[in-house]
């Protein structure tokens, strides 16, 4: 009988092993998934500039200072990145896709945010969201 138990313990243990080295490599991959697009530069507008989640979110109480004649999204296309950067200093955006390669991005709805397509350092499309 006893070691009856032992074998379901030995199988509890190792399934329980397992599980956890799986969950443990999971939040590895995702701690290094939003690094950046291979080059050194990020893929995400101002820190700052981004709105808190609430009380406890962790973030400073930072406030939008995108200026209000920020540029059009249309006058964005066809401008390189680095362009397209100055022009919208201080206002939220992000790279959704580079180079037909799809960029880390959260599913979080702000309208605020430009989403930016790249094509051979220039902005092919600009969407909000």
């Amino acid at each position: 009988m006893a070691m009856q138990i032992d074998r379901h313990v030995c199988r509890m243990l190792r399934w329980t092993g397992a599980a956890g080295a799986v969950v443990c490599l999971a939040f590895v991959t995702t701690a290094h998934a939003a690094s950046g697009n291979g080059n050194g530069t990020g893929t995400q507008g101002p820190a700052e500039s981004m709105p808190t989640q609430g009380p406890m979110s962790g973030q400073m109480q930072g406030q939008n200072t995108c200026p209000t004649d920020a540029p059009a999204d249309q006058a964005l296309v066809g401008k390189s990145l680095t362009e397209a950067k100055s022009m919208l200093r201080g206002c939220p955006w992000r790279i959704g896709m580079q180079d037909g390669k799809a960029m880390p991005t959260t599913r979080d709805h702000r309208p605020d945010r430009r989403t930016l397509t790249i094509e051979h350092d220039k902005v092919t499309e600009v969407t909000r969201g």
